[in-house]
């Protein structure tokens, strides 16, 4: 049987993010050796890399962009299953998932998010990324919108 270690993930997200195993070494208190035989178990269950190393740096390869996605809507998930359960409410709350362009004012990506939370008591995720991957996701319904500074019909 298949399973997923949720602070495998975390730890792979957090690489991601931080660009370098000792960005998120540093950000997660958990030593560099650690984490990278964290990551490495879970290339190993995945059976693929989700890394490649170019100049000394780190590039997620097409699987770890893919995991990536998934890590982000897993980390979503779990922060809105914590406040859903320590408020007490047990009530699921609508969730709206925004992507914005890289070069979209991260004040306007947060005003279009107060106005979301204004109409209608919902949880947001917010991401940026480049057009044709947002886009993309917005396609196959996997995003809700996406805020951008440059014209395209999908």
């Amino acid at each position: 049987m298949s399973w997923l270690n949720y602070h495998h993930l975390m730890y792979f997200r957090t690489i991601a993010t931080e660009g370098s195993i000792s960005k998120a070494s540093q950000k997660l208190m958990v030593g560099q050796p650690a984490l990278s035989a964290q990551l490495k178990q879970l290339e190993e269950s995945f059976e693929q890399k989700l890394f490649e190393r170019r100049n000394r740096q780190l590039f997620l390869t097409e699987a770890g962009k893919a995991a990536l996605k998934y890590a982000n809507q897993i980390h979503s998930l779990g922060g809105e299953l914590l406040e859903v359960i320590s408020s007490k409410s047990h009530s699921v709350r609508p969730h709206l998932t925004i992507g914005a362009l890289d070069s979209v004012p991260k004040n306007l990506v947060l005003e279009v998010i107060k106005h979301a939370r204004h109409f209608m008591d919902c949880h947001v995720t917010a991401l940026d990324g480049t057009g044709d991957e947002l886009y993309r996701q917005l396609s196959t319904h996997s995003i809700d919108l996406v805020l951008s500074n440059h014209h395209k019909l999908v």
